[in-house]
């Protein structure tokens, strides 16, 4: 899996994992904005901090997540999280196309403003 495979214009990076009750709020939110916009625009790649893949899979397949999914499954000690500097779920990081960070947006709202910022409109 690298980032520089994936064509969008913007990638937003999400770390998160199953058992995190925040994640669970968060996760439907950037759902719903990611369903707006053209996938040439925006893409979404959830890192999952998870150790157990069956609880990991679960939470895929109930919220729908159709996005670009990755977990090494060994929890912190996952290598993309280290290389983040990741210590908290849910982390958004939304990275250009040089995958250069723009912005780390706290929830689906900011981010939404940043991409209205970027001037990347939605389609639906």
């Amino acid at each position: 899996l690298l980032l520089s495979d994936i064509p969008a214009d913007y990638t937003l990076i999400v770390f998160w994992a199953s058992w995190c009750s925040h994640c669970g709020q968060v996760l439907p939110e950037i759902k719903d904005l990611y369903n707006r916009y053209n996938r040439s625009n925006l893409e979404v790649l959830a890192i999952s901090l998870d150790q157990n893949r069956a609880e990991w899979e679960a939470v895929l397949k109930a919220g729908g997540y159709n996005w670009i999914n990755h977990s090494e499954l060994i929890g912190w000690d996952c290598s993309i999280a280290y290389d983040y500097g990741i210590r908290a779920t849910p982390t958004l990081i939304l990275v250009d196309r040089n995958r250069t960070v723009v912005a780390k947006p706290r929830n689906a709202i900011a981010l939404e403003m940043k991409l209205k910022e970027l001037g990347i409109k939605p389609i639906r």
